[in-house]
C-alpha cells in the first residue's frame, strides 16, 4: 500500500489513494468482519472506514440490504373436525372443514339455530 504521511498539524495523518480506498472497501466487504475488527487488523481508523462506507452509500458489509413490509398469511389448515353442542343437547359434527371465513360463518349459523 502506498499510503502517504502528510503534515497537517496533526501527528501522523494518513492519506489513501482512491485505488487503496476501493481495495480496502472491497476487502472489508469480503471479510465478514465487524468494522472494528477489520480496522484493527488493517491499521485503519474506524472513523475513516465508516466515512468511506457512508460516502459509498453502504453500511458495512451488508450494503444494499433493505427492509420491506410483508404480510404473512396464516397457514392453511385443512381437514378440521368440528363438533357443535347446542344448549338443547343437539350435537352437530362436521369433518373435512377448512379454517376459512366461509366455514367459520357456517359453523356460527349452525350454532345459533
Amino acid at each position: 500500500m502506498n499510503t502517504q504521511i502528510v503534515k497537517t498539524g496533526k501527528a501522523g495523518r494518513k492519506r489513501y489513494l482512491e485505488s487503496e480506498r476501493r481495495e480496502l472497501l472491497r476487502r472489508f466487504g469480503a471479510s465478514g468482519m465487524t468494522q472494528a475488527a477489520f480496522c484493527r487488523d488493517n491499521g485503519l481508523n474506524a472513523v475513516t472506514l465508516s466515512k468511506w462506507l457512508r460516502a459509498r452509500g453502504g453500511k458495512g458489509h451488508c450494503r444494499g440490504t433493505a427492509f420491506a413490509e410483508v404480510e404473512v398469511a396464516p397457514p392453511a389448515v385443512r381437514d378440521l373436525a368440528v363438533e357443535v353442542v347446542r344448549p338443547d343437547g343437539r350435537v352437530f359434527r362436521f369433518r373435512n372443514l377448512r379454517a376459512d371465513a366461509e366455514h367459520a360463518s357456517f359453523i356460527r349459523r349452525v350454532a345459533s339455530c
